[in-house]
């Protein structure tokens, strides 16, 4: 209503520009016609030089016109200037929504075409698969980094699907300032690239401001979300769903690999450098997000309650939590997407890890269960020019090795 109310205040100072611009054209033509055209040398009569009127004319018919012109421009004034002020509000809160729609228009072809962040987090903001090339550090047979003549350190790249999360909660989840961040300087090892130009991107403050409005106009509700969440009740399910893409090494990408492809690419970079394990950890074992274990996390909340609290709001950068941590600004908060009951289940699942298969091969359980497929599906990986007969030697010296 207000957008309408300002759009018809600016076609209204239209049309009186356009009337005056007639009134004055108007005046001028009729001006030029009144002219006497000259009849003879200047020193006879010049046509700028007329006999002026007399005293009673001035004093009375023209004195009286001027007087009357003046009282309704008076009148115009004195009425258009408190209509307008009147309306001023109206005018400027109907520019702050037409510049927000703007914003927000900017923002999503920039989301959509310019960053292309659609490719990623989908069409709608609800996620999605980016491909990434996984750079996996070699070691040798002691377990120690492989690196060249020079003391590079050497790597084999391995081409993974990367689960990218959606962002239609990220507001719930972020504050803006931390969206920002992270648009301007990307999340290091994963898909997500520097945007900004602090961080090196193509991006401008207010192309990143526009995008941060497009991301503010398709946020959930707050009870929406937590509704969408209503049927997870299991502390491992939820912590998969919320927590693992920080906190569990390869997460973003081993969940989206088949059997069989986990199995080449272990194999793959075993031939490269015998005994480097794909980057797969355990449960909460730690990566982006610090590691997760019944012993540290004991000492750092010293009750659930207290990390429940944490987990609802939390970090901000550089202010302390628990008994000795100190926020980066990195992890978010949950209170908008999750019930206490569901934080709290988290929290019971977290401070029970114990991580007491990490060291095993990670590749371990996808090599049991690729010697047990079936030689249908085998043959027909076979005909797909897959490495079968490798794949099974590889993938047994891997399952007696765990024992």
């Amino acid at each position: 209503m207000v957008l309408a109310l300002s759009t018809t205040f600016r076609t209204t100072a239209w049309v009186l520009a356009v009337v005056l611009l007639i009134g004055f054209a108007v005046y001028y033509w009729f001006n030029i016609r009144s002219a006497r055209d000259e009849i003879g040398a200047e020193l006879e009569l010049p046509p700028n030089i007329v006999a002026p009127p007399p005293d009673e004319v001035l004093e009375g018919r023209r004195l009286e016109g001027v007087q009357f012109w003046g009282v309704i421009f008076l009148l115009i004034i004195g009425i258009g200037l408190p209509f307008y002020w009147l309306r001023e509000p109206g005018r400027q809160s109907g520019a702050v929504e037409s510049f927000d729609s703007v914003a927000v228009s900017r923002g999503e072809n920039l989301y959509v075409e310019g960053f292309q962040c659609s490719n990623c987090h989908g069409v709608d903001g609800g996620g999605g698969v980016a491909g990434f090339i996984l750079p996996v550090p070699l070691t040798d047979e002691n377990g120690d980094l492989v690196v060249d003549d020079e003391g590079n350190q050497q790597v084999f790249n391995v081409n993974v699907s990367w689960t990218s999360p959606k962002l239609t909660d990220v507001l719930l989840r972020y504050s803006e300032d931390e969206v920002r961040e992270i648009l301007n300087w990307g999340r290091a090892g994963s898909p997500m690239a520097a945007w900004g130009v602090p961080g090196g991107g193509v991006g401008t403050e207010q192309e990143i401001d526009n995008v941060i409005a497009y991301l503010r106009e398709i946020q959930l509700d707050p009870d929406e979300s937590i509704e969408s969440n209503a049927d997870l009740t299991d502390g491992a399910e939820l912590f998969a769903q919320h927590c693992a893409r920080c906190h569990t090494q390869g997460w973003q990408w081993a969940q989206n690999s088949s059997t069989e492809d986990l199995v080449e690419a272990a194999m793959n970079v075993d031939a490269v450098a015998p005994g480097t394990q794909l980057p797969i950890g355990s449960m909460g074992g730690g990566a982006f997000g610090p590691r997760l274990a019944q012993e540290n996390l004991a000492e750092q909340f010293l009750t659930v309650e207290d990390m429940v609290d944490f987990i609802t709001v939390g970090a901000d950068d550089n202010v302390g939590y628990g008994t000795r941590g100190i926020g980066n600004g990195q992890m978010p908060g949950y209170g908008q997407l999750l019930t206490q009951e569901q934080i709290t289940a988290i929290v019971e699942y977290e401070r029970g890890l114990t991580h007491e298969d990490e060291d095993a091969n990670p590749v371990a359980p996808a090599c049991e269960e690729f010697l047990d497929f079936d030689d249908e599906r085998l043959g027909n990986l076979a005909d797909s020019n897959y490495p079968v007969d490798a794949a099974l030697e590889f993938c047994g010296g891997v399952v007696e090795e765990a024992g």
